[in-house]
């Protein structure tokens, strides 16, 4: 039977989800496997959203979690880990959150067109209701399928220029942890590395409530990146800047580039650059 897609959970009351977490159909979750995914990533968002049942909390899982990919079987990822695809896609008619895990870009760009089955099929599951959701450099993949193109989303920022080449219609925030957009709030992205921590612990509290996803960060040791990710951002601005005031642009950005490599975090800490840099912005940085 073809199950029913559905664009989310029903609207309980808090009060009623936190007392009974699994009122509702356990959502379905198709956690992404991809040649290019790093297996840490995908390892580990795995079993925090199976976390809830694996150490007790609650009576049932909370979420049914599947490992899918183009094919069903033995996958070797990024790292060269073996990594068993429960299901294929292709089996697949809907899903309530696709999770796309980070992802290893081969000498940091991505190319178009490479996961042929995978892209419509995520349209398709948008389409029919799913949460798209990506963590770190996942975001390379989903915005391929344009769903993106005019909302805000974040990545790692070691990639944002690259990302920025290949996806410009794409409002990218690389210093966010957490960016939920879209009409019903369907795209989701976490930015840099771990910051998946963040991402797993919203649709828990989304889905089950946020008692769940208290209990399940501290048993996890998992925290909330509520500062961002700027202090972990090395400079990289533009040398020139083509403008009158290119001398001014220089100095600010070779003074941070000289600080920012030291061991210093307060010197190390990240100036983010459009097409003006405030003087104002170096002498809080380096004081």
């Amino acid at each position: 039977m073809k199950a029913s897609p559905r664009a989310g959970p029903p609207r309980h009351r808090e009060a009623d989800r936190e007392a009974s977490p699994c009122i509702w159909p356990r959502p379905h979750v198709s956690l992404v496997a991809l040649p290019d995914a790093v297996v840490s990533t995908l390892a580990g968002i795995y079993d925090v959203l199976n976390g809830a049942a694996m150490l007790g909390l609650t009576s049932s899982p909370t979420f049914a979690v599947e490992v899918v990919g183009e094919e069903a079987g033995l996958m070797r990822l990024a790292s060269g880990v073996p990594f068993e695809v429960q299901r294929s896609i292709d089996d697949i008619e809907s899903t309530d959150i696709v999770i796309v895990p980070s992802i290893l870009l081969d000498a940091g760009t991505w190319q178009k067109g490479r996961y042929a089955k995978l892209v419509p099929w995520l349209k398709r599951m948008h389409a029919r209701g799913a949460v798209l959701c990506s963590a770190c450099s996942g975001i390379f993949l989903l915005a391929e399928t344009g769903l993106f193109d005019g909302n805000d989303a974040t990545v790692h920022f070691g990639y944002a220029r690259a990302f920025n080449a290949v996806y410009p219609a794409v409002l990218v925030h690389p210093e966010r942890v957490l960016v939920i957009s879209g009409r019903r709030e369907e795209l989701v992205s976490s930015g840099a590395s771990n910051t998946w921590h963040d991402m797993a612990l919203y649709l828990i509290a989304r889905y089950a409530g946020a008692t769940v996803a208290q209990e399940l960060a501290r048993n996890f040791a998992l925290q909330w990146h509520q500062d961002g990710l700027a202090a972990y951002i090395v400079f990289q601005g533009k040398a020139d800047h083509g403008d009158a005031e290119q001398p001014r642009h220089k100095r600010a950005g070779e003074v941070l580039l000289e600080h920012g490599e030291k061991p210093d975090p307060l010197l190390g800490v990240a100036v983010r650059v459009n097409d003006r840099f405030f003087d104002e912005g170096v002498e809080l940085a380096l004081g």
